[in-house]
This record gives C-alpha cells, sequence and structure tokens, in this order.
C-alpha cells in the first residue's frame, strides 16, 4: 500500500528522464519524443500517447503499460522503496520511558506531631 504523498511523487517523476535513463533509443523531433522500437510511441509533456494500441498516460501508466509491471513493482521501481505493508498495524511502537516515578500507593510517611503547625512563622 502507498500513501498519497508516494503517489503524488511518482506522478511528477520525469518520463523522458526514466525512458532516457532506462537506455530506451529515443527519436526527437521538435515537438515530442518517439521510441525507437515503437515509433507510434509518443512522449510529449511528461505524458506518453501509443496510438497503435490507443493507451498512454503518466510516468507510472508507462511502466504498467508498457513495461507490462503491476502496480507495487512500478511503485517500487519509481520510487526505490516499498509501500507500507499490509500485513502490519500502523502506528508507531511506543516505547516507555523509565523515570523514578512514585505509585500512586507510595503516600509519604504520617507525621503525628501537631508541633510544626504552630510555629510557622507568619512575618511579625
Amino acid at each position: 500500500m502507498y500513501t498519497k504523498y508516494q503517489i503524488a511523487k511518482v506522478q511528477n517523476i520525469s518520463l523522458l528522464d526514466y525512458v532516457e535513463g532506462r537506455g530506451y533509443e529515443l527519436i526527437y523531433s521538435h515537438s515530442d519524443v518517439r521510441l525507437k522500437e515503437h515509433d507510434s510511441l509518443v512522449i510529449s509533456n511528461n505524458k506518453w500517447k501509443w496510438f497503435s494500441r490507443n493507451i498512454g498516460g503518466g510516468t507510472l501508466d508507462f511502466l504498467i503499460e508498457y513495461e507490462v509491471r503491476g502496480f507495487k513493482e512500478a511503485m517500487q521501481t519509481l520510487l526505490g522503496e516499498k509501500g507500507i505493508d499490509e500485513n502490519k498495524p500502523q502506528y508507531k511502537e511506543h516505547i516507555e520511558e523509565q523515570h523514578e516515578s512514585k505509585k500512586l500507593s507510595e503516600l509519604p510517611y504520617k507525621n503525628n506531631s501537631s508541633f510544626s503547625i504552630f510555629f510557622i512563622p507568619i512575618g511579625i
């Protein structure tokens, strides 16, 4: 499972940078780029369209449709990281800090002397 942030991050990855980095042979024209192996596949403005198959989309769609990868594999390839494991609980582990604190059941010793009450300084 991937977060909304990770999916948004993938949508901003440059398709042209990706295909160049993967070693695809490209044909550059004045307004777009085509794959040499499939000249009906056009890349322009971070989108692609494969006219002979009538499919297209963004960078993530390119991996899913053209490279025939599953969603999770495509996300992992683009992000370089795995998503959230759905089988693990989605909370942070609570680590208890060890403090020296008194328990509520431990009360101070009772002072049976009322002597201290009578000799409270009153500032005279």
